[in-house]
């Protein structure tokens, strides 16, 4: 999903293979050097060495620290799904690397990273309660408040923040061009887009919420005397797909954090070239005139659960 491979072979030659290997994460750069491991790896070093140097106030061993902790947090973010096992395993390294390159021990860093890695699973990206988290843990393992707080700060930094901005990968755009929107669905909700999660579910048809989505859509057209063929429906479902690939656009260098007003719109002008109305998107189910709704939770009499759009800005 992400950047360029340069760096990717130093920071796994950097890192002892049997450690990774213990953990279960080696890195081959030939099996898994793709490009959202890569691309977070560099992000994450680049951004760590701006925060070591800042916070040190100019000291280099500390910028380099940061860019080694930053890089490793990187990549830890883009390991297994945000709650699995695999994730939490990569966080404890990502901490105790960088504790012992820091001065620090590994266990305080292993430990801080999970329990900031955990706070943020858990309070749905709270950045207080992250490093809160990770300072408490410390101090209750003996070392500082704010040797815990930085580390839990810099999973959050590379991990959450990283994944919140999304962009159209080619793979991604290869589905597209083919017409296969259940296949970027798949592949988009794959690299952490939350949004193409939920959109793939609705487009499948087979939840509650997405029957009655269906259902709601087919009812409104029927009202306004508009057919819509079976032809149709998946037309609109790939035009949808098309239109959200458009708006995140195709380059890292742009990726964004999708807005719930946004996709909104995407929605209004596909369901417009069909004569429906604003309200026929079940986001403003009266029209644009009062706001977005159900973009993070659905109505219980729809199933409850997460909404459309759970990590969107407004």
């Amino acid at each position: 999903m992400y950047g360029s491979t340069g760096s990717a072979l130093i920071l796994r030659d950097a890192i002892p293979a049997q450690a990774l290997s213990a953990l279960g994460l080696r890195m081959d750069i030939q099996a898994t050097g793709t490009l959202p491991q890569v691309y977070a790896a560099l992000n994450g070093s680049v951004a760590g060495f701006a925060v070591g140097f800042i916070s040190s106030n100019g000291n280099l061993k500390s910028a380099f620290s940061g860019a080694f902790s930053g890089a490793l947090f990187g990549i830890a973010g883009n390991i297994g799904d945000p709650a699995s096992l695999s994730r939490y395993a990569a966080h404890a390294f990502a901490g105790c690397a960088g504790s012992l390159i820091g001065g620090g021990e590994c266990a305080q860093g292993a430990v801080s990273a999970v329990a900031g890695k955990f706070a943020t699973n858990v309070t749905d990206g709270n950045p207080i309660a992250t490093i809160v988290a990770g300072g408490t843990v410390s101090v209750l393992g003996g070392d500082k408040f704010i040797n815990g707080a930085e580390t839990a700060g810099f999973g959050y930094l590379f991990n959450y923040c990283e994944h919140n901005k999304c962009w159209t990968t080619a793979q991604e755009r290869a589905l597209l061009n083919q017409g296969d929107y259940a296949g970027y669905y798949k592949a988009a909700c794959a690299g952490h887009d939350s949004y193409t999660c939920q959109a793939g579910d609705i487009a499948a048809g087979q939840s509650l919420p997405a029957k009655a989505t269906t259902l709601r859509l087919a009812f409104i057209a029927d009202d306004l005397g508009i057919s819509l063929s079976g032809k149709d429906m998946q037309n609109i479902r790939l035009n949808l797909a098309v239109g959200y690939a458009n708006y995140i656009g195709d380059s890292p260098n742009t990726a964004i954090t999708p807005s719930a007003q946004s996709i909104a719109k995407i929605h209004w002008d596909v369901f417009g070239s069909y004569g429906l109305p604003e309200a026929a998107f079940g986001g403003t189910p009266f029209g644009r005139g009062t706001g977005i709704w159900f973009s993070k939770q659905y109505p219980a009499i729809i199933g409850g659960g997460t909404g459309w759009c759970p990590k969107c800005a407004p």
